[in-house]
């Protein structure tokens, strides 16, 4: 007797059953997988507007004693520091000098608080990619006193390439001072939400107005060829300058300040040295101060999913009770006619993993619809929620593993759930069936 055949003609005379069964699993797996493959594309999200907006994924800072008896941040080239990265060997991509402004930016009688990044703008064309002019054109050099000004304070502003404006900042000693610049283009970054706010100056004119000597500059940012190794580099970096200058090692605890633009020093009277004393800060550092959220829409992912398990789990175990109810006869007649226990238990096993297979399929394809979607539209979420969009767009990234132990625990969980009706079928007497008819 084809059992499999057996199996297929139950499911088709009851289509209805099968279709509402079928479709309670694929929005159950559907729902899950969603949620999974968003998570993994807010996390993504976040990386890669911190990775543009700092620059680098390891950084390196330095503080030192000023002669106004200020410990300021304050990073100089030298041979020890060259040599520290050149054993980072194939692991480092490039790095980038940069330097942060706090400024309030005054036209008229209109005023906005900005962050002006100084780079060597020349150099960092990875910059230059992910900004687009939204008013004149990208300069291919930035010049002493141009500034390229992002699009939400020029509108706030409401200036345009080629206006003068008034910049009021402190210098690292606190003493404040203004400076007129130009703003050479108006752009808007890939970066979503707060990292997307910078604007960008010469790195020798951020130094300029920080009181940094020639030269100086206040982090050595490092992009590295593998994301994963962030922890491994600083931890080379930090050992190898110990070994030849004072080094303020990484603590256990994550930061809850921009580990690229934090100040230094700021801890209370400390016993003074001479010469650098380098520290290093990784990525992972500032994404610590996600990890609750992220913990938080996990845990709401485990409850949403163990809930939609037992959902999947009653249902399939009440059809199959109903079911046997309703084939008593029939089991019977089989039985009598030859069919073993196991054959009976194939066929109802074999009905379950045909409906919890269909359904899976369903949400997958479901999820990857809703998932894509959600992917083509796009959302305003603010500056504090824009960080987990691209572009202003959530990505669909499911992580395969994760939907495939998903998929997984809800198949075993279903076969389970038929496994009991399943048996009892199996295990009636063929003239208890018979005289059930009667």
């Amino acid at each position: 007797m084809n059992l499999i055949a057996l199996a297929f003609r139950n499911l088709v005379r009851q289509k209805r059953r099968t279709s509402l069964l079928a479709f309670a699993v694929a929005v159950g797996f559907a729902a899950v997988a969603l949620l999974l493959g968003l998570t993994g594309g807010m996390s993504d999200n976040l990386k890669e507007n911190m990775t543009r907006a700092h620059g680098g994924h390891v950084f390196i800072k330095a503080e030192v004693w000023n002669a106004n008896g200020k410990v300021i941040s304050a990073l100089t080239p030298t041979a020890e520091l060259d040599a520290a990265i050149a054993t980072q060997g194939n692991l480092v991509k490039s790095f980038h000098r940069r330097s942060s402004v706090e400024t309030t930016l005054i036209f008229g009688s209109k005023s906005a608080q900005t962050r002006l990044i100084g780079l060597e703008w020349e150099r960092e064309t990875d910059v230059q990619a992910g900004l687009t002019a939204t008013a004149g054109t990208l300069p291919s050099s930035l010049g002493q006193g141009q500034v390229v000004l992002n699009s939400g304070t020029a509108i706030r502003l409401g200036v345009q390439p080629g206006d003068s404006l008034l910049l009021k900042f402190n210098t690292l000693d606190g003493q404040q001072s203004v400076l007129d610049v130009t703003v050479a283009a108006v752009a808007q970054s890939d970066s979503s939400g707060l990292f997307g706010s910078d604007s960008y100056l010469a790195l020798a004119q951020a130094g300029q107005m920080l009181g940094l000597e020639q030269g100086q500059f206040q982090a050595l940012n490092l992009t590295l060829n593998d994301l994963n190794q962030q922890t491994k580099v600083a931890a080379s970096l930090e050992q190898t300058l110990a070994a030849v200058a004072k080094v303020k090692f990484r603590r256990d605890t994550k930061t809850e300040n921009d580990p690229s633009q934090m100040d230094l020093g700021n801890e209370g009277p400390e016993v003074r040295w001479s010469g650098p004393r380098y520290s290093v800060s990784i990525l992972d550092d500032f994404l610590s101060m996600f990890t609750s959220l992220f913990s938080t829409i996990q845990s709401l992912s485990l409850v949403i999913f163990i809930v939609l398990m037992s959902v999947i789990v009653l249902g399939i175990s009440n059809t199959f009770r109903m079911i046997l109810s309703e084939r008593t006869v029939e089991i019977g007649t089989l039985r009598a006619i030859g069919l073993r226990k196991k054959g009976i238990l194939v066929v109802f096993l074999g009905e379950a993993a045909a409906v919890l297979a269909l359904g899976l399929v369903g949400g997958a394809v479901l999820a990857l619809l809703v998932g894509a979607i959600l992917s083509w539209g796009t959302f305003d979420l603010g500056n504090t929620l824009g960080i987990f969009l691209s572009r202003g767009k959530l990505r669909f990234v499911p992580e395969l593993s994760q939907v495939l132990a998903a998929a997984v625990l809800i198949f075993a969980s279903g076969l389970v759930a038929a496994w009991r009706p399943a048996r009892a079928a199996a295990n009636l007497l063929p003239a208890a069936a018979l005289r059930s008819h009667q």
